[in-house]
């Protein structure tokens, strides 16, 4: 599949290509150029065009994040079960919460300890100083 989707991108980078390079053409026919400049211009635009977009898809592919066969089939990976468990120190958390141990019921970065209420006071300043908010 992966290499179907490539090909389309490359018939599309070579379509676009050449209609930048038509639209060029056009553009010096109308403003009376002769036609060895014209053939000149439709070269180099199309060059100019095609070298760039494939440059933009192959930087992309070779950046871009790789599919995993685990994420397909709807199993997480390791990278998945850590995101945000950092968050909770930037704020000032003491303890790191483990997110396997959380509720599935409870969303995640919520405090457990909402469960019976609101905090008071105290700990609602607590939270406002440890987040730099005077």
């Amino acid at each position: 599949m992966l290499t179907e989707d490539r090909e389309l991108v490359q018939r599309w980078i070579l379509r676009f290509s050449l209609g930048i390079a038509l639209f060029v053409g056009l553009l010096s026919w109308l403003n009376d150029v002769s036609l060895v400049n014209i053939i000149i211009r439709l070269g180099i635009a199309y060059g100019i065009m095609y070298f760039l977009l494939a440059g933009v898809f192959s930087l992309f592919e070779k950046t871009g994040m790789p599919e995993l066969e685990s994420d397909l089939q709807g199993i997480k990976s390791d990278s998945e079960s850590e995101r945000g468990v950092l968050l909770d120190v930037a704020v000032g958390e003491e303890e790191i919460q483990n997110p396997e141990g959380q509720d599935p019921g409870f969303p995640g970065q919520v405090d457990q300890d909402l469960r019976t209420g609101l905090q008071d006071s105290e700990q609602q300043a607590e939270i406002v100083r440890r987040m730099g908010w005077g």
